[in-house]
């Protein structure tokens, strides 16, 4: 029973810092794209 309960910890700790980086590399294409929003609307000419 306590190696089925060490498993599931080790398991849920993969899973949330798998969480953790895909909100880092999520987070970062947010901020990139919030800088470029401004340039949209402009012309180029």
């Amino acid at each position: 029973m306590e190696a089925l309960a060490a498993c599931l910890f080790l398991l849920n700790g993969l899973i949330l810092i798998q969480i953790g980086i895909l909100g880092e590399y999520i987070g970062r294409i947010y901020d990139e794209n919030k800088s470029r929003a401004g340039r949209c609307g402009k012309k180029a000419w």
